[in-house]
């Protein structure tokens, strides 16, 4: 099967992968989803969350964050058996995601990374987890899984290389124009004029 094409952008390019694997995806007015769903979204953001962490501080820290997280969806599953009212805001919860989104690529900035370029590696791999009519493959439990797909891993390894390589090359690039620079005098104001640099002669007869 061939690689599936990539679109241009993340959200177009989660808005495919959540549409290929049939989940949801609101194309009306924003609203919230429900307290179970709610609770969904966020154990996956909390299992990267995990990830973050323990890359950052060890597996130790991370382990706490993640229990952390874990007692939280499950105080909010209670009270969705039970009936209470959902304590859920739209606002508050799209200002969250907007934070979010900027503190991330803050941090890549602050890593020196080119985080499009890493998604989209990340984005090839999930949309290469599909068989070979382009259909995902779900368990018994209806999870979708990466076995009798056609997945490749994304290769970040490579992705960083690519982008180290290329700082170098800027790196020489600029070594080299600051030497050039370096090597050559400033004109002088009477070479000037003989150049014919526009306002030269006015200014070397003034003096």
């Amino acid at each position: 099967m061939s690689t599936p094409t990539l679109p241009a952008t993340l959200p177009a390019q989660v808005r495919k992968m959540r549409t290929t694997f049939r989940l949801p995806v609101n194309d009306g007015a924003p609203a919230l989803p429900s307290d179970a769903e709610l609770v969904a979204h966020l154990r996956i953001i909390g299992e990267e969350f995990h990830e973050l962490a323990e890359a950052m501080f060890g597996a130790r820290a991370a382990r706490r964050i993640g229990r952390s997280i874990e007692r939280t969806a499950r105080r909010a599953e209670r009270r969705a058996r039970r009936g209470k009212a959902s304590t859920a805001e739209l606002v508050a919860l799209v200002d969250a995601l907007g934070d979010m989104e900027v503190t991330v690529e803050g941090l890549a900035a602050h890593v020196g990374v080119a985080l499009t370029e890493v998604t989209d590696e990340q984005m090839r791999a999930n949309l290469s987890k599909v068989d070979d009519d382009g259909n995902p493959v779900f368990n018994a439990r209806g999870k979708f899984i990466k076995e009798g797909t056609n997945y490749v891993p994304p290769d970040v390894v490579r992705v960083l290389n690519d982008q180290a390589v290329r700082a170098a090359r800027r790196a020489q690039v600029a070594h080299l124009v600051r030497a050039a620079r370096a090597e050559v005098p400033a004109p002088t104001l009477t070479a000037a004029a003989r150049a014919g640099a526009p306002g030269a002669h006015a200014r070397t007869h003034a003096v």
